[in-house]
């Protein structure tokens, strides 16, 4: 969890730094950073969301051997 979030930050500071010149770095621009945040998290809610929905229509009385 922790390595994702340093990840994430590292992956949106970079731009940022006075070194990203060196690179050839430009930030993005506020909307497509805010685009960004929501379009993963509208997939995080979809995905519960689904595994939800599939996991209630399974039998809950019944055992596998990958469920034991």
């Amino acid at each position: 969890l922790w390595s994702g979030i340093a990840t994430r930050a590292m992956a949106i500071a970079l731009p940022l730094l006075p070194i990203a010149g060196v690179f050839g770095l430009v930030p993005l621009p506020p909307r497509i950073v805010v685009a960004i945040i929501a379009i993963t998290g509208m997939y995080v809610v979809v995905s519960e969301a689904s595994k939800r929905f599939f996991y209630r229509r399974m039998d809950p009385g019944r055992r596998t051997q990958a469920t034991r």
